[in-house]
């Protein structure tokens, strides 16, 4: 039986029509890095300390990577 295998690396087809703009708003970071860098920021003014990066093991080096230099490096 499969259960979640999709978890952090594709959205499953059974589970897409749960999958909202509203879900990803309330418990996601995502867009593009711009946009990732002015969440972030807003979430630190509010509070937040910490946030947790989980890539695709099939890729999960190159995005560590990318969202170095594309997220972690203009909040610097």
């Amino acid at each position: 039986m499969r259960v979640h295998s999709s978890h952090y690396s594709h959205r499953d087809p059974a589970e897409a029509r749960c999958v909202t703009p509203a879900i990803i708003r309330a418990f996601c970071i995502a867009g593009q890095a711009s946009e990732i860098v002015e969440r972030l920021i807003d979430l630190e003014r509010q509070g937040v300390s910490g946030s947790n990066f989980i890539a695709p093991t099939h890729r999960q080096y190159a995005l560590c990577d990318e969202f170095a230099q594309a997220v972690i490096a203009p909040m610097a």
